[in-house]
């Protein structure tokens, strides 16, 4: 009869009436509690209070919200009808983390502006008409439990001992509660009756109230009057004659009101519902409390402390005090912030504050006034805020690249998703983003970019590490610190971590093998154990990087073989398919899957069949394909396979350490790479795996994995980059390489032609070649032994011509032009030059016989010795005399050749 209204047409808006409902209540309303059409409820495997996928009730039945057109504006809604936060993320295909759904596809092009406050206020088909949309396209969503109250907002609390035996989905029923100066609190029932029962079901998004009814309760209370209500209002604020100052400890009736809203198609155009921007009532504006935040047209903000109104400086403002803002005002977060006054001047203190962004008003952040801090700043430094109802908050999270409960770990910024940086990122870190995301904690964190490279410049890495103790809610609680410098490459670094829908306590994920031999090797049909029983695994896309993962979590080694249906078929549900794995993950659960068929129609002929055992390659060994034995393709084991190299990061060093390794593997005694090449051309490519990384190799290293070793996802390259080697040994340093040829690696480096290298040292063909350590003992000794010896050479040789240079040149090379001025002196004063001369300088009698031409220049003439004559020591010169000349004026004369060809030295004199 409640449903019907039936109760409601006996039950006027007075007291008398109400208190005769809630005294009949206990036994007319005992049915009458339950789900109601419209309710919403999050289900599937692995689901939780904060995320799973989207079903609706409807005619007593549940049923799923089908993808068409259903984004992120649909799904902000649908979390605010569950009395959650803003959506941190939704999905089209749910099957990747909750499973399809088993019911009804009961709505369909669900198209939402925002503000609604109920998912069945928005345009959509559906509910009574067919759909065509299949389980494979099922909506899922994510919620924060970060809630942004607006002053005025009612809701339906759960918490009533009443209410104990009631559906546990049902978001329609439950407790009033009245938000107002900052605080949650019961609504006394004292004046509340029809009208407003049917307006506060309106103001959350339904049409009317099924029922109501009056509960015992203790304060303290919210007493409101409401006599102006006579008609359901679209808000419950719109029934408030005035609004009250404080929450009182009792009231008259010392009870609280229930309800039960209920959602009417035939209602729903003629009742018009309320939204946050429509019931936001805020406190007095004669008598705000201290705090109180406002936005003074069109944006300026203006906050009420020590009695009057304030405005705030931009000098640290940013998107997380701006996000507070708008979040104290009821808005999920800030769409932009102003500044230099540009929405306004306004008067007053001027303050500032300094936010985390996970605040949820503006007092919690840390604040001062310009008087008391050291900043400049005047009201042309006014900050202003535009709110939206639609952007998430500063700090929400999301995973990108991603499939399942695992992906690159982003951050909003207040204008973009920026990804963190791997850099000091810790387990403890990932379980307080995991559970931020509505998981139950992290399995694993991943760094590298494992998970993809950032796509644009706006995926730039966000600027802080964090340090979580791990018990933290929000990534924003736990300490930060700034990035070092060079610890983040934007496009490498970011980190990705996989989070657990389940309790790692929990059998959730375990695995079993059924039909084969438990002894190692074992083998048996896949079987894993979800959502309490037992069932088999897809073969659709499981490879044996997958059967890798399963047969280690098995503790049986690695994966034999892998053969889909060789065990028969189970006979429990197909839990999981499209199980897509790197190879490195700890738990089947871990990789990238879709839980159920995924509509594929898996049966038991595809069941995943496995045998483990021993591993027969191990992690690291390397191995030449497609050539010769020092020649070929570069392979490496991992995870139990072979894997060609990427050649987007290797290098000449990595290379060198590669070869050096095959040769100690092969007793081939190889001690460099005579080349290589970074693309397919030289030994073609493989149809296996890939191995992305960078070894980062010093290369005097035994085997590449002494070097540092950074792995990527095998999402950025292709077999198009398989590296291929060419391995020598070779007596002479590494410069004497082969030649470069005309083809060029993607790093610039000449590649190699695909024909082998023979090589004629016997180390190459399988003789023990000479230890390295003595080849290269004896090239030094050699090295300087020939140096000593060319320095002994040298020296010889240049003391040899110093001696006869110094012989030859002494008289000729040095003095001839004085030897000539003196001369003409001599002969000018009536002196023997010849004699002076000799007596200056004795002449040698070899050098007598050396000398070829005494003859003398004075003054540009030439005068030959045999025609002076000659006198005795002492006696006169019979050539006429000239005066002396003025030596202070005589001039340098240009430089002469001697009779050896040499040119004569000037400035001697």
């Amino acid at each position: 009869c409640a449903r019907e209204g039936i109760l409601r047409q006996h039950v006027h808006d007075d007291t008398e009436g109400f208190f005769l409902l809630a005294a009949l209540a206990p036994w007319l309303l005992g049915s009458a509690w339950g789900e109601e059409n419209g309710d919403l409820r999050l289900a599937g495997y692995g689901a939780s209070s904060l995320a799973g996928r989207l079903e609706v009730a409807w005619n007593g039945d549940w049923g799923t919200v089908c993808g068409t057109r259903f984004e992120n504006h649909a799904a902000g809604v649908a979390c605010r009808q569950l009395g959650l936060g803003h959506a941190v993320s939704y999905s089209t295909t749910p099957a990747i983390r909750y499973g399809p759904g088993t019911g009804a596809v009961l709505l369909e092009e669900v198209i939402c502006h925002g503000n609604e406050s109920h998912l069945l206020r928005c345009i959509h088909s559906g509910l009574d008409t067919p759909t065509s949309c299949q389980h494979d396209s099922d909506v899922s969503i994510a919620c924060s439990n970060v809630t942004t109250p607006y002053s005025g907002q009612v809701r339906l609390s759960r918490e009533s001992p009443s209410q104990l035996g009631s559906p546990s989905h049902s978001n329609s029923l439950g407790r009033v509660e009245f938000y107002f100066r900052r605080q949650w609190g019961p609504l006394c029932s004292d004046g509340l009756g029809e009208n407003k029962a049917n307006s506060i079901c309106r103001q959350l998004g339904y049409t009317n109230a099924a029922s109501f009814r009056s509960v015992s309760s203790d304060g303290p209370f919210w007493i409101v009057p409401t006599t102006s209500c006579s008609t359901p209002q679209p808000c419950f604020t719109d029934c408030l004659d005035t609004l009250p100052v404080a929450m009182e400890s009792t009231c008259p009736s010392n009870a609280i009101m229930e309800v039960q809203c209920a959602f009417n198609l035939s209602l729903a155009d003629s009742k018009s519902s309320g939204s946050p921007d429509l019931c936001t009532r805020p406190t007095d504006p004669s008598s705000p409390e201290p705090g109180a935040v406002r936005l003074v047209d069109p944006g300026l903000v203006e906050i009420f402390l020590n009695g009057d109104w304030g405005t705030v400086c931009d000098t640290v403002f940013g998107y997380p005090e701006a996000d507070v803002v708008c979040k104290e005002l009821g808005y999920p977060g800030a769409l932009r912030f102003y500044t230099d006054s540009l929405l306004g001047n306004g008067s007053g203190t001027i303050y500032t504050f300094n936010c985390s962004g996970i605040e949820s008003q503006l007092m919690e952040c840390s604040a001062a006034t310009i008087a008391s801090s050291n900043l400049q700043c005047s009201h042309d430094d006014d900050v202003g805020v535009e709110c939206s109802p639609v952007v998430p908050p500063y700090g929400s999270l999301a995973l990108r690249e991603s499939a399942g409960s695992a992906g690159r770990l982003l951050i909003f910024t207040g204008e973009v998703f920026q990804p963190i940086c791997d850099a000091s990122f810790t387990l403890e870190d990932a379980h307080v983003a995991c559970r931020q995301l509505g998981y139950a904690g992290a399995s694993s964190v991943v760094g590298n970019n494992y998970y993809g490279l950032a796509e644009s410049v706006s995926d730039r890495l966000y600027g802080n590490v964090f340090h979580c103790s791990g018990s933290e809610d929000h990534l924003l609680s736990c300490d930060t610190a700034r990035v070092g410098a060079g610890l983040c490459r934007d496009e490498y670094d970011a980190v990705g971590i996989r989070c657990a829908s389940v309790s790692s306590n929990s059998d959730e994920g375990s695995l079993r093998l059924v039909g084969g031999a438990s002894a190692p090797p074992a083998a048996g049909r896949l079987e894993i154990f979800l959502e309490g029983e037992w069932g088999s695994v897809c073969g659709a896309e499981f490879d044996h990087l997958a059967a890798h993962v399963a047969c280690r979590q098995l503790d049986y080694g690695t994966a034999v073989s892998v053969a889909p249906g060789s065990f028969g078929s189970g006979s429990g549900p197909a839990h999981l398919t499209s199980v897509r794995c790197q190879g490195s993950e700890q738990t089947l659960l871990e990789c990238a899957h879709r839980v159920g068929d995924g509509g594929e129609g898996c049966s038991g002929q595809t069941d995943v069949g496995l045998e483990c055992g021993p591993a027969s390659v191990m992690d690291g060994e390397l191995r030449v394909a497609n050539g010769n034995e020092s020649a070929g393709r570069l392979e490496v084991g991992y995870h139990g396979v072979w894997m060609s190299v990427c050649g987007r990061f290797f290098s000449d060093k990595a290379a060198d350490v590669a070869c050096r390794q095959l040769g100690a593997q092969m007793g081939l005694g190889f001690d460099h790479a005579a080349e290589y090449c970074t693309d397919a051309s030289c030994f073609g490519e493989s149809d296996g795996f890939i191995h992305v990384a960078d070894y980062q190799c010093r290369g005097n290293e035994q085997s590449l994995q002494d070097c540092q070793i950074e792995i990527y996802s095998s999402t950025l390259c292709d077999h198009a980059a398989d590296v291929g080697i060419f391995c020598a040994v070779s007596p002479s340093p590494p410069s004497s390489r082969l030649p470069s040829l005309p083809r060029t690696t993607a790093s610039g480096r000449p590649k190699a032609t695909p024909t082998p290298v023979e090589s004629s040292d016997p180390g190459v063909n399988g003789k023990d070649p000479t230890p390295f350590f003595v080849q290269a003992s004896f090239y030094v000794l050699v090295g300087v032994g020939g140096v000593v010896l060319l320095a002994l050479i040298f020296a010889v040789t240049l003391c040899c011509f110093c001696a006869i240079k110094k012989k030859q040149l002494s008289w000729p090379s040095t003095r001839p032009r004085v030897a000539a001025v003196n001369a003409g002196n001599d002969l000018a004063r009536g002196r023997d030059p010849i004699a002076s001369e000799l007596a200056a300088n004795p002449v040698k009698e070899d050098f007598a016989e050396d000398y070829d031409d005494p003859s003398l220049t004075v003054e540009g003439e030439t005068i030959d010795p045999s025609a002076v004559t000659k006198f005795p020591h002492g006696a006169s010169n019979s050539i006429p005399t000239e005066p002396p000349p003025n030596y202070d004026e005589l001039d340098f004369l240009p430089p002469q050749e001697n009779s050896y060809g040499s040119e004569t030295k000037t400035g001697e004199l």
